[in-house]
């Protein structure tokens, strides 16, 4: 987003709100206006985007405006679809390029969908209209901030299909995303018809349940009033953005010895870039990084030449990322970590994380942790859009009960290590990586890629897993009373497994996930585990995998779909 943020000359502070009815409504604006419980931060970003100004610097003045053509503002219109707003002329509200030209705004929260899903138009038909939206906005250098549209109580699955398709477009194109569906379903998931959406309507609450739009964000009011979740999310995702993009035009550090490391990482300022020289770097204790937007990477590009080893250090884990977001570690080897190499601090706010071209090499616990959320700020924040891609992860040998003096033959027989495990993951992106030789002193390692307690719409894609214990898994069997499910909607897809005995890809406690078009290998296989159900599953889709060993193996008896999978003996 920096990148494409540099090319336009646009005016500072400008943030339009492009859509239908759900954003030409005053109740949407409320809380950047006048709402309570707006802290300094808040109102600092409010009055960047120039909110309350009144005029075309005030996106939120913009959006809901009563335009004389009636049902419309300046930048939204009620009842107008994706390919309307292209075109223009609903309610004669100028096409699209013309209110980007117009305004010049530094960014665009868009929300478009409910009534295309209310046309039933197909998804392809949707998709490609917001890739042209979002096209339009990079072309100019704008930031498009893209948001899901809310569940359609008449149109439940193609919505979630076009939610889905957003989804999929953010992480291509690593855009900005508010999940306002995620949200949602996350304080409501069985009764949002009715409390964060009007009965029987597409459009969200303003007054319910004692709280109004423009009331303080407390958990109880976020999960009551429809409007205030969204206009706060909104300014949320709008302030982060300022700091990790606009904010972010930062400075270089270099780094050649350990101690320079530790200066520049303790210096570091919202969007520095911290180059760290070639060379062998013994750390000493734990290194972490928290300042939003940050990059650590190699100044050479050569993950193999800057290589931060733990092998003395005086911690387990060797490198972290707590208190801010946005962060990126790339280019470089991270080796001989007693315990986590490197750990997302979720419980600290850490989110948003980029981990990419690394090599993380004899990591005795986690490659990568992503640890759990703490149960008072969980209605709030999850560990959200973090990606994980072209790394590498191995290990030399199987663990040793010398490796980890915590894992011992009365805990975990020397079998607690795996390559990633996260918990209450959102919207994870885990994709190109290699994982190889991760083993457990018996021949029991968890997952190269684990995602548990209530880690919901993420990917794990193109992959090769080669020689390790366990391949995937969504879930184990250990589920926390307050774990409903240990996975939503999770995709695992064209990724391949080989030899990986103890189990391929496991989903335990499962709900809505998909397992794809994966080819795993084992012929020689005595547990059959290449692809295992476990538990409750409700909603699982295993389709068009390729299985050399065994076919599905079913321990559930929940409702699953099973379509086209090959299974070769």
């Amino acid at each position: 987003m920096k990148a494409a943020a540099a090319k336009g000359k646009l005016r500072s502070g400008v943030v339009l709100h492009v859509g239908d009815s759900i954003t030409y409504a005053s109740p949407y604006a409320s809380w950047a206006r006048a709402g309570e419980g707006r802290t300094e931060s808040d109102r600092a970003a409010l009055k960047w985007m120039h909110a309350g100004a009144g005029d075309d610097t005030d996106g939120w003045y913009l959006a809901t405006f009563d335009h004389p053509d009636g049902g419309r503002s300046h930048t939204a219109c009620g009842g107008i679809r994706s390919d309307e707003m292209l075109a223009g002329g609903k309610q004669h509200l100028p096409p699209l390029d013309e209110l980007l030209e117009k305004y010049k705004p530094q960014a665009v929260v868009v929300m478009l969908g409910t009534n295309d899903a209310s046309a039933g138009r197909e998804v392809g038909a949707y998709r490609r209209d917001m890739e042209s939206i979002v096209g339009k906005m990079l072309a100019r250098g704008i930031v498009p901030i893209v948001s899901t549209i809310p569940p359609h109580v008449h149109k439940r699955e193609l919505a979630a299909s076009y939610n889905e398709a957003l989804r999929d477009l953010a992480r291509r194109l690593q855009l900005p995303l508010i999940d306002y569906e995620r949200e949602i379903l996350a304080r409501r998931p069985k009764d949002w018809d009715g409390t964060l959406l009007n009965r029987g309507d597409v459009h969200p609450t303003a007054e319910q349940g004692g709280a109004t739009p423009s009331s303080a964000p407390t958990p109880e009011n976020l999960r009551n009033s429809g409007y205030l979740l969204r206009g706060w999310l909104s300014v949320k995702k709008i302030a982060e953005v300022k700091q990790s993009v606009f904010d972010a035009a930062g400075r270089v550090r270099r780094a050649s010895t350990v101690e320079e490391l530790f200066r520049a990482a303790e210096a570091a300022q919202p969007g520095d870039t911290i180059l760290v020289a070639d060379g062998h770097y013994p750390m000493p204790t734990y290194l972490e990084v928290h300042a939003d937007g940050v990059t650590l990477r190699s100044e050479s590009g050569d993950r193999t030449r800057v290589v931060l080893d733990g092998e003395n250090s005086r911690h387990g884990e060797l490198l972290g990322v707590g208190q801010c977001s946005g962060v990126t570690i790339a280019d470089l080897t991270v080796r001989n970590a007693r315990t986590n190499a490197i750990k997302i601090n979720s419980d600290r706010y850490a989110t948003a994380v980029t981990i990419r071209n690394c090599v993380v090499h004899n990591a005795w616990q986690r490659g990568v942790k992503g640890v759990a959320v703490r149960p008072e700020d969980r209605a709030r924040f999850r560990p959200s859009d973090c990606r994980i891609e072209r790394c590498l992860f191995y290990n030399d040998r199987p663990k040793r009960f010398e490796d980890d003096p915590s894992d011992t033959a009365a805990t975990f027989g020397g079998n607690y290590v795996g390559g990633i495990d996260a918990m209450y993951a959102r919207g994870w992106t885990i994709r190109e990586n290699v994982f190889t030789a991760i083993h457990g002193r018996t021949g029991e390692a968890r997952g190269a890629v684990f995602l548990w307690q209530e880690s919901e719409d993420c990917v794990v894609e193109r992959n090769l897993i080669l020689n390790c214990d366990s391949g995937v898994c969504l879930g184990n069997a250990s589920k926390p009373s307050d774990v409903e499910a240990h996975a939503r909607r999770c995709v695992v897809r064209n990724n391949l497994l080989a030899r990986c005995p103890q189990e391929g890809i496991t989903a335990v406690y499962s709900r809505d996930c998909a397992i794809r078009q994966n080819v795993i290998f084992n012929p020689a296989t005595r547990f059959r585990r290449l692809i295992r159900l476990v538990h409750g599953n409700d909603g699982m889709v295993v389709a068009r995998n390729v299985l050399v060993g065994a076919p599905v193996l079913m321990e559930t008896d929940s409702r699953v779909e099973l379509r086209g999978n090959l299974t070769v003996p």
